[in-house]
């Protein structure tokens, strides 16, 4: 294909006036200016660039290079030899304008086409199958950058020339005012309507006032809005005026008149009455339209109904306010921050920090006020909290520093927000430090009561709670102090301190404490904390934490209690100050709370085991049977006595093995009954041991009832009580031999009154007589048998251990090796004495002539077991302790040096055994025994600290075992007085106190024919008497023990207080043990018992008279 492009300057083929085309195209352009559309314009330009050349097609259009568009104004064709308006969208040159922007010149030119064909891009008009052959361009700029075009086209080759396109060029030139007046009028008329229509459609009414007639036009349902008929809503400035509310028409009216002075844009809130009378809020918007010379002729503007804005705004001012008023009256803490610094914060939380809001938004920091602990966590999640899409992030917890120092967790949760132009974060603060406490309380609490529910030690209870403790607080001292027994003092179950940064243990040996002692605590009625760095002090601080030089600062004490009583107590100390608050008191004494079950259990639990302990160690047999009597426990004590093991009789029923030996339905009967009416049954029976051995047992039977009260087992304690019983025999006998001691104590003063005279008178009579005179011989025989009757009356005492002994440290060997001569005499030829001592045994403490009255008795009673002949043993031995066979408690350290005597005679039957020791019974014939024998050897052992056993078989022979105390270094020897052949004189003057008269007479005889001066008295009263009469000296007291009035030790103390040095007799026909000991503690004193021969009484008399010299 070729194009031949004719340019600007070429001419038409033939030329027309020049004039009358002007004319033409000046009328064609005051046509167009006259119409009232850009097509009809566009029509009458097309029509007359048909008549001035013709053409088959033509296209007029206009170019924006600054916004790159491309606007067809009419395009016309004749695709079937008609010609009629086409759409540029079915030639596909629509948003052509990058590429007629390629090609665009100002001007005029011609393109004719010398192919049938032209490239598919060059056919812009009809249809594809046909070409146009000759075309003519034309172009001008009507504004900088804007571009109108035309084109005409034709089918014929060669058609249109250069003077065709100068045509074309100058008809563009002389109707692009208009055409472009046109196309601005449209778009106006097609903006006008978009924007009433958009207007409309949004509920707005466009408005504009004629200042001169003050005519008002609408466009948009001004009256449907304002509830008025179409057309029935004024349409007048003042019609308008009459319908604003008073109050916002004063405002509206200065802002009008400016307006229309200055003519600024302007944009105001109303309220227009309803056609209901309800005010509805308006907002206006407008400007004002100035003429040429800048009067103002017109104000426009629009329309909105702002009701419903104007009712959410205010309900959102409300609503502002009351979110305001609660935030600042609620219970939740609310603040702003921005930058890391405080913009905002509420009356609470300002309560629960304790600042004031000057304070806190002068910090230049937030993180002043979180423990360091924090300070990351926070930051984190505040960056978070900005950065997040989401409204708000999960809560989170966060340590705060109160103004007062405590430390508390407050929860917060924070949202991000625009505050004052800039992001910011708005949060929430909720004092979380009770509730944690409470959930850490029940978290750990949960836990330890499951521990505490399996310790059943007192050590294992200590061991949890000081674990939960140091946990829980971590304290710089602890104690746990509980009564772990039934006593009423307090030991630690756990406890520590630190001393030196080091934890060490407690220990409170060295401060006792008892339920007293608590009680006076101020912490007795209830858990106390106190602070002491806060001024606050009190007389409760538990020695031994710390050294001395310190003391703790903030302490915590609870009481544990059960059923109201003080079992125990916690307390948790610092020696810092402000450490715990009232959470941690609470806490300490809930922890309390759950202690007081837990020790109360271990004390059961200690008591069970020390029952069971106990009865492990019972000395009494213990056995349980279940509700068929078959045994399912039995104690160490029961296997002991009865010999068999436990395992050996579980299951089995207790008579079947012997216990007791004898078992019957009566028996049974009369158990049960008394279990059912007394709760217990109790008695004596005959058992039997595994190896045969029967012995008798005490045995008590208690029922075990279960809660309904049915028996479900029995306990039996068992008590072997063999000995006690053979101990109990012996002490019924020991009884009824005392009461006969004692009947003999009692008239052997009588006697020896009696027997003294007798002798004193007898004595006395025969010394007065010539030694042939016939009388002589029979006062001697009176003295004599009154001699045997004070050996009798000896006999009685010694049985009633009431005679007077004279003690000393000796050999036991020695005084038996002393006796053996006269016991070959006393023993006949067919009797063998065998003597077996121990080659050193221990001394003994005894009196040496009662220890040959003991074996005198001893081998007559063997001698007369013996009448056909036999052997008689006498041994020593020792030391030994007791047997346990005599049922005396003594303590082991005690040691005895044994004497046994033993024959080889007939024996004793038991019923002689049981009445051996009373006095004069005896199995001899008539005369041949007094029957003192025995029963006297049993006072003297008894008298002297011994014990005694017998052992006889009959026809085997009897052993008597005597146990004497071993001597001590304490006891010192006590030498008897020596005998003295003559009866010593003097001269000296003694007061006798004697209240029996005739008694009284003979002593007094007998001195003074000794050449004694004796002031006689009848009781210590008389004697008292006699002294002060007396002027003369008194060398010596001589007095009876026991007389009316006043007795002899009384006498003689009152006597000492006027004669210091006086010596002192005393005479007795009692052998009373306590007159004795009383008499004998005077110093220069000594104890006489009647009776007594005359020589005898000389001889002391002369031997303290010379003693006092």
């Amino acid at each position: 294909m070729a194009e031949v492009v004719m340019g600007q300057t070429g001419g038409a083929g033939n030329k027309r006036n020049a004039l009358s085309r002007r004319r033409q195209m000046e009328r064609l352009s005051r046509r167009m200016s006259g119409l009232d559309n850009l097509y009809e314009g566009a029509q009458a330009f097309a029509a007359e660039a048909a008549s001035l050349f013709g053409h088959d097609a033509l296209l007029l259009d206009m170019l924006d290079t600054h916004r790159r568009r491309l606007w067809t104004i009419y395009c016309e064709d004749t695709p079937e030899g008609e010609t009629r308006p086409v759409s540029m969208r079915h030639w596909g040159m629509a948003n052509a304008a990058d590429e007629v922007m390629t090609r665009l010149r100002v001007g005029s030119w011609v393109v004719n086409r010398m192919e049938e064909t032209p490239p598919a891009e060059k056919v812009p008009f009809g249809h594809l199958n046909r070409t146009s052959r000759s075309l003519m361009f034309a172009c001008t700029e009507y504004m900088p950058g804007y571009f109108l075009r035309v084109t005409a086209q034709s089918y014929t080759p060669g058609r249109y020339n250069r003077r065709d396109a100068r045509l074309l060029e100058c008809l563009l030139m002389h109707t692009c005012r208009p055409i472009i007046g046109l196309k601005n009028a449209q778009e106006l008329v097609h903006g006008e309507e978009r924007f009433k229509r958009t207007a409309i459609s949004t509920g707005n009414v466009i408005y504009e006032a004629d200042l001169d007639t003050e005519l008002v036009y609408y466009a948009g349902d001004i009256d449907g809005l304002l509830g008025y008929e179409p057309g029935e809503y004024p349409r007048t400035i003042k019609g308008w005026s009459s319908l604003v509310h008073p109050d916002d028409l004063e405002q509206l009216m200065p802002a009008w008149e400016r307006l229309k002075n200055k003519g600024d844009w302007y944009s105001k809130e109303y309220r227009i009455r309803h056609k209901d009378g309800t005010w509805r809020h308006w907002m206006v918007q407008g400007g004002v339209w100035l003429e040429g010379d800048l009067t103002p002729s017109r104000i426009f503007g629009a329309l909105s109904d702002i009701t419903d804005q104007v009712h959410e705004r205010e309900a959102l001012q409300s609503a502002e306010t009351i979110y305001r008023s609660l935030v600042e009256q609620s219970l939740v803490g609310f603040h702003i921050m921005q930058n890391r610094k405080f913009c905002y914060a509420n009356p609470q939380l300002l309560r629960t920090l304790g600042y004031t809001a000057e304070e806190l938004y002068a910090m230049d920091n937030v993180l002043e006020i979180v423990d360091q602990v924090d300070h990351d966590g926070l930051l984190t999640y505040a960056q978070r909290c900005l950065e997040e899409k989401e409204e708000r992030l999960d809560p989170f917890t966060v340590r705060l520093i109160r103004r007062d120092g405590s430390r508390i967790e407050v929860e917060t949760t924070a949202s991000r927000i625009e505050f004052k132009g800039a992001p910011a974060l708005h949060a929430t603060a909720v004092d979380v430090t009770e509730r944690n406490h409470a959930a850490r309380e029940r978290e750990a609490f949960n836990q330890l009561l499951l521990q505490l529910s399996g310790a059943d030690t007192f050590e294992r209870v200590g061991e949890l709670v000081a674990a939960r403790v140091n946990a829980l607080w971590n304290p710089d001292v602890m104690l746990l102090l509980a009564r772990t027994s039934d006593s009423q003092m307090f030991h630690a179950l756990t406890g520590h301190d630190t001393i030196n940064g080091e934890r060490v243990a407690v220990n409170v040996e060295s401060y006792p404490l008892t339920t007293d002692m608590l009680a006076a605590k101020p912490w007795a009625s209830g858990a106390i904390l106190t602070d002491r760095s806060m001024g606050v002090d009190s007389d409760m601080s538990l020695k031994p934490f710390g050294s001395e030089d310190r003391q703790s600062l903030c302490l915590l004490h609870a009481p544990i209690r059960v059923a109201g009583e003080i079992v125990g107590m916690i307390t948790i100390q610092s020696y810092e100050g402000g450490v715990f608050n009232n959470l941690d008191l609470r806490l300490l004494d809930r922890l309390a709370g759950l202690l007081g079950p837990s020790l109360a259990r271990c004390r059961v639990e200690a008591r069970s085991r020390q029952l069971a302990w106990a009865l492990e160690q019972a000395s009494d047999g213990v056995d349980i049977c279940d509700a068929d009597v078959r045994l399912v426990y039995v104690n160490k004590a029961w296997c002991d006595t009865t010999g068999w093991e436990a395992d050996e009789v579980m299951g089995l029923v207790p008579c079947d093995i012997n216990l007791p030996v004898t078992w019957d339905s009566e028996r049974e009967a009369e158990i049960d009954k008394s279990l059912a009416e007394k709760g217990t049954w109790s008695g004596v029976w005959k058992s039997r041991k595994r190896d045969g051995t029967e012995f008798d047992e005490h045995v008590t039977i208690s029922p075990v009832l279960d809660e309904a009260g049915k028996i479900t087992h029995t306990l039996a304690m068992r008590r072997d009580i063999t000995r006690e019983l053979t101990l109990e025999a012996n002490a019924r006998q020991s009884e009824r031999l005392e009461s006969v001691g004692m009947l003999a104590s009692g008239i052997s003063h009588d006697f020896n009154n009696i027997l003294q005279i007798i002798m004193g008178i007898a004595s006395n009579a025969s010394t007065k007589l010539d030694a042939d005179d016939p009388l002589r011989g029979d006062l001697d025989n009176i003295v004599r048998q009154s001699n045997r009757s004070a050996t009798l009356i000896a006999q009685l005492l010694a049985f009633s251990r009431s005679q007077k002994l004279l003690p000393r440290d000796l050999p036991l060997n020695k005084a038996v090796n002393d006796t053996l001569r006269n016991l070959k005499v006393l023993v006949r030829e067919d009797i063998a004495l065998v003597v077996m001592t121990k080659a050193d045994p221990d001394r003994v403490f005894v009196d040496p002539t009662q220890i040959e009255q003991i074996l005198m008795n001893l081998a007559t009673n063997a001698r007369d077991a013996m009448p056909s002949g036999g052997r008689l043993y006498i041994s020593t031995a020792g030391p030994v302790p007791l047997p346990a066979s005599l049922g005396v408690e003594s303590d082991p350290k005690d040691l005895f040096v044994t004497l046994e005597v033993a024959d080889t005679g007939e024996g004793m039957t038991p019923e002689v055994l049981d009445r051996i020791y009373e006095p004069f019974f005896t199995t001899k014939p008539l005369g041949r025994g007094t029957g003192m024998g025995l029963p006297t050897v049993y006072g003297i052992v008894k008298q002297s600290g011994g014990h005694m056993t017998i052992q006889s078989t009959m026809g085997e022979g009897t052993v008597f075992t005597i146990y004497l105390p071993r001597s001590t270094e304490a006891e010192s020897n006590q030498t008897p007085p020596p005998d003295d052949a003559e009866s010593p004189r003097g001269n000296e003057t003694i007061l006798l106190a004697e209240d029996e008269a005739d008694l009284a007479r003979v002593v007094r005889s007998n001195l003074q024919w000794l050449g004694y001066n004796v002031l006689r008295a009848g009781n210590g009263v008389e004697a008292l008497h006699v002294m002060e009469e007396w002027t003369g000296p008194i060398h010596l007291l001589l007095t009876d023990v026991i007389m009316p009035h006043m007795g002899g030790v009384e006498l003689a103390q009152k006597v000492r207080q006027r004669f210091p040095q006086m010596p002192v007799i005393f005479l007795s026909g009692y052998a009373d043990a306590v007159s004795t000991s009383l008499a004998e503690q005077q110093e220069g004193a000594i104890f006489l018992q009647k009776p007594l021969q005359p020589d005898r009484l000389a001889v002391e008399v002369r031997a303290l008279l010379d003693a006092s010299k």
